[in-house]
């Protein structure tokens, strides 16, 4: 017997049935089921797959721009065998300069560029607006980075012991690594990690290269040293190019229309800002790094050996922010996605992260004091070795510094780009003011990195909890 149910309708009440079995039979197979097959049995072997390709392409981005940074360290050791102490204090601030104007600019335009051809690639535009206006950008920040070498030239030489040739070598490296990072920037963002990895591992490898062959040859030239620490760029600009030759950097983009309506251009004057803010940050994070050394070699020209082996100390003890970026890639889309949580996290944890920093400090400060003098004195080829008390205060700045750049990626992932740089230019503003200010010596030089890299801490943390 067939159960008839009554259904309340808007004309009354109705008596309903439940369909036949020949009803039954007629409907599909998909219609019974609640999920599609495709979504009940999930292919876990393409999920992996895709896990690793993106763990290859992190480990590969991440190791190529390790290796540029090592291989500036080991020429500068090879350096440090051969070059007298007035020599090698000038080859060493050839490279913090270098990496302070020229890679603090540039990095701006390759992060710019990132996004503005990876928005339009999302949204079918041709990549050539955004070529375009990247190429102007890039041809006013290099007029910038030339004008900036020009104004402070005086300082400049008087930091590569009187040498002018060093400053115009400064100079020269300019356009080569600006036209490297427009390079990357159109790789990066059209996805062309492949390239984008080659790069710096052509970099790394043609500095390495070159400076063993002076070590091997036992080459006393400090221009030569230069040479072996900007050669890396240029032989990268020529790959770069030769790779543009073979196929364009940024076409490979599906064309999909874009929406009717007013056309907003990221590339264009409306993302300018973000140009500008992007130079500032990187350029003081670079300076706080790499001034230091540089203003205790210009104000000690009478004593280059005391400033050469403070120099020596600080590379050593500041290799820990050489593995941030890479940290900070695996961070930013943690923090990104879960902004609020991570917030929480922090406020929650803050006693644990101070008490690691403590043990990280007291454990890097041992470090400090019994492995890296022998590592001055035998890698470097210095024996004026700093204090004790210069190589702890050193190493308290390295940790700071670290802090202050993991606090600045969670300001970045929640949207406040502006609030991250402050940090920065007011970490800059103490380094040059103490370092300036203060008597010449290795121990205050080392006091003044330490209270900029406090500075960026006391900045970031009220607004992080925020």
């Amino acid at each position: 017997m067939v159960r008839r149910a009554r259904v309340r309708g808007r004309s009354g009440w109705s008596s309903t049935s439940p369909p036949s079995r020949r009803a039954a039979r007629r409907r599909p197979a998909s219609a019974t089921r609640p999920y599609p097959e495709s979504v009940r049995t999930p292919d876990l072997s393409a999920t992996r797959g895709r896990k690793r390709s993106h763990l290859g392409i992190a480990s590969q981005v991440s190791g190529s721009q390790l290796l540029l940074a090592a291989s500036g360290y080991i020429v500068l050791a090879m350096g440090g065998q051969l070059l007298n102490p007035v020599s090698f204090a000038a080859v060493t601030s050839f490279y913090l300069l270098l990496n302070t104007i020229g890679r603090g600019l540039c990095a701006a335009i390759e992060l710019h560029l990132t996004r503005a051809v990876a928005h339009d690639r999302s949204i079918g535009r041709s990549l050539a607006v955004a070529r375009r206006v990247g190429i102007q950008q890039t041809a006013a920040l290099l007029g910038l980075a030339l004008v900036v070498v020009i104004l402070a030239s005086p300082v400049i030489t008087r930091s590569f012991a009187q040498d002018v040739l060093l400053t115009a070598l400064l100079a020269a490296a300019m356009p080569g690594m600006a036209y490297a990072y427009l390079q990357r920037g159109l790789l990066a963002g059209s996805r062309r990690y492949g390239r984008y990895a080659l790069s710096f591992i052509v970099e790394g490898i043609t500095t390495l290269v070159f400076g063993g062959a002076m070590l091997t040859f036992g080459v006393h030239d400090r221009y030569w040293w230069a040479l072996a620490l900007m050669c890396g760029s240029i032989v990268s600009v020529l790959t770069l190019w030769t790779l543009s030759l073979r196929g364009p950097t940024g076409e490979n983009t599906v064309t999909r229309p874009v929406s009717s309506g007013r056309k907003r251009d990221t590339t264009s004057a409306a993302a300018a800002p973000d140009l500008v803010w992007s130079v500032v940050v990187l350029t003081c994070v670079q300076g706080v790094w790499n001034l230091a050394p540089v203003i205790l070699t210009w104000r000690l020209a009478a004593t280059p050996e005391v400033a050469a082996g403070f120099t020596s100390m600080a590379l050593i003890l500041r290799v820990p922010v050489l593995l941030f970026p890479a940290a900070q890639a695996l961070l930013l889309p943690v923090l990104t996605a879960n902004a609020e949580s991570a917030r929480a996290r922090l406020r929650a944890v803050s006693p644990r992260v101070i008490a690691a920093g403590i043990c990280v400090v007291a454990l890097w400060g041992f470090g400090a004091t019994v492995v890296v003098p022998v590592v001055v004195r035998v890698v470097f080829g210095q024996h004026a070795v700093p204090s004790t008390a210069v190589a702890l205060i050193l190493a308290a700045a390295s940790v700071l510094g670290g802090g202050g750049q993991l606090l600045q990626t969670a300001l970045v992932a929640q949207g406040r780009y502006r609030r991250s740089g402050l940090g920065w230019v007011s970490a800059l503003v103490v380094l040059v003011l103490l370092g300036t200010l203060l008597p010449a010596s290795d121990l205050l030089a080392s006091v003044s990195l330490a209270a900029a890299t406090l500075t960026t801490v006391l900045v970031f943390i009220p607004r992080t909890n925020r």
